[in-house]
């Protein structure tokens, strides 16, 4: 007896009892007759194996049979995720809604407000150096984020159940937010305390627990009003201190420290060539690959209404403006503009990564220098339609 039949009757006959269905399952699948039921259950039409010899099966053919059952699986039922590529009339709409009620708020351009529920419209800010970016984990004990943060907060505010705040952007780790427009939809029979309460409740759950978030202001959202969708521009800023000396007081955190001088007047001019619609991939990161292929070539194509270097003593500021903006576009700017103000590069290197696009593999990176740190970039504002959505005069009103 060979030692692999040896330890398979050893497990088969002296299972300890104990096991209960562990060693049930161990006995049943030792037994040559139930491994020989399993084998034919993958095998071809017509394929047999013969008496006391193994399944002519292979294992890759065992694994390629099962991945063709998975793919089958997963076509035929798509993901609420992608619904935005693929519904394109109402009725297709009108169907995943009868399967998943939520499904509305998930598909971009519906801004309607879900029934039963009421929109409430508030304006954060936050340090973000101890997040994770603004977007939820799926391990929350581990990666705090702000959404998740501030949901716990609004909850325990408003005393009502998990509630879902959408923002009007999705901000990286480690990046600032001034002001940062969010709403929330909240049940209509919900009795809800005046604003002055909301906004003392945010503050004391906040300061307890020892969270880098403040809550300005909590309003009824207008009719029709979307955080993401209804912005027109958002605004940043980038801060660089260019000295030195390190940062010590406030605001060291929110700074990126560059020793040698930068010369603004020629970053000016390079950032100049920036300004207007161009397909921006070229400042992305590797990630834009896969967002090219699902959403098509014009995705990476951005307008960036206004970019303006300016410096203000030891410390050297960089806006932008524009309606969206690619992931790593804004820093991947900034690290070249750095590159200008060293006299390392010139306009025509700016210009030839703009012009040269998305490029895969590593070659991207040996013509880039490498993306700014996060923790120099600040959301500084997010703007809409007055008319259509104005904002509150004072932040502590009642409601």
């Amino acid at each position: 007896m060979s030692c692999r039949n040896f330890n398979r009757a050893l497990v088969r006959n002296f299972a300890p009892p104990w096991l209960g269905l562990a060693g049930q399952a161990i006995r049943w699948y030792t037994d040559g007759s139930k491994r020989k039921q399993i084998s034919t259950l993958f095998m071809d039409p017509g394929e047999e194996s013969l008496p006391g010899q193994p399944s002519t099966v292979k294992s890759d053919e065992l694994a390629l049979k099962a991945d063709e059952k998975l793919s089958q699986t997963l076509v035929d039922t798509p993901s609420l995720n992608d619904l935005h590529t693929q519904l394109d009339d109402a009725s297709q709409l009108a169907h995943f809604q009868q399967k998943d009620p939520e499904a509305q708020r998930k598909v971009p351009g519906t801004f309607e407000f879900p029934e039963g529920k009421k929109r409430y419209r508030l304006e954060v800010q936050f340090l973000g150096t101890k997040y994770y970016g603004w977007q939820r984990r799926a391990l929350k004990a581990t990666l705090p984020t702000v959404q998740d943060a501030l949901e716990d907060t609004i909850s325990a505010a408003c005393d009502c159940n998990q509630v879902e705040i959408i923002g009007s952007t999705l901000l990286e780790a480690g990046i600032h937010c001034r002001n940062m427009t969010c709403h929330v939809d909240m049940d209509a029979k919900l009795e809800m305390p005046s604003q002055r309460v909301i906004l003392q409740r945010c503050e004391k759950w906040l300061a307890k627990r020892g969270e880098s978030i403040g809550v300005l202001s909590f309003n009824s959202a207008c009719p029709g009003f979307h955080a993401r969708f209804c912005a027109q521009r958002r605004t940043y800023v980038y801060r660089i201190l260019n000295r030195i000396a390190p940062p010590l007081m406030d605001g060291k955190e929110m700074q990126w420290h560059v020793d040698r001088a930068l010369n603004t007047k020629k970053m000016a001019e390079a950032a100049a060539v920036l300004q207007g619609t161009f397909d921006f991939s070229g400042f992305a990161d590797h990630g834009i690959a896969r967002l090219l292929a699902h959403k098509g070539e014009s995705f990476p194509v951005r307008t960036l209404e206004n970019i303006q270097v300016v410096r203000q003593a030891d410390e050297v500021l960089i806006w932008f403006m524009g309606q969206s903006f690619l992931r790593h576009q804004i820093r991947n700017i900034v690290s070249c503009l750095h590159m200008v103000g060293l006299g390392l590069w010139t306009t025509d290197d700016i210009l030839f990564i703009l012009d040269r696009s998305f490029v895969k593999g590593r070659a991207r990176d040996r013509t880039r220098p490498p993306t700014a740190p996060p923790c120099g970039l600040t959301l500084w504002e997010v703007s809409y339609d007055q008319s259509m959505y104005p904002r509150p005069e004072e932040y502590v009103q009642e409601m």
